[in-house]
Formats: structure tokens, sequence, C-alpha cells
């Protein structure tokens, strides 16, 4: 699929949401902060979409707390999140 990254993206369910590529950060995530803003990026993304269920957030800490994952024990992960 090719597509011209520097047109606005459109959704049919999702009318309000247009980003541009130039608008995007994307960086390693590396502290309690960055994961939370990588935890909470899907609740702002579909705020306005009646059909999004939230996940869990202390479920979603869980998956990706290396600690308590034992996923993490034979897998390597990086989280990427946008500024």
């Amino acid at each position: 699929m090719n597509r011209n990254l520097s047109e606005p993206i459109h959704h049919p369910r999702q009318k309000h949401l247009q980003m541009e590529a130039s608008m995007i950060i994307i960086k390693p995530v590396q502290t309690k902060k960055g994961l939370r803003t990588f935890v909470s990026f899907p609740n702002k993304l579909y705020k306005n979409n009646e059909y999004y269920v939230p996940e869990l957030v202390s479920d979603a800490y869980n998956t990706l707390h290396m600690k308590k994952n034992p996923a993490y024990a034979f897998c390597d992960a990086a989280f990427l999140s946008r500024l």
C-alpha cells in the first residue's frame, strides 16, 4: 500500500482524527512518565469513539512490567511513544 505520508489520515469512524506525519515525533519509552503516556494514548486517541472500551490501566501496566509479565524472561521488547 503506497500512501503519501504528508496527507492527513482519515478513518471512516473517526471523522475528527487527522494527523500529519510531520507533526509526530516517536521516541522509546524510558521513564515512568513515558510509560504513563504510552498506556494512556489509546484513551486519548479513541475518546470520541462510542464503541471504544478502554483497557484497565492496572492490566496495561502489569502487561508491560518486566518483572510481572513472565514473557519477558525469553522476549525482548521496546515501547515507542509519540510526543
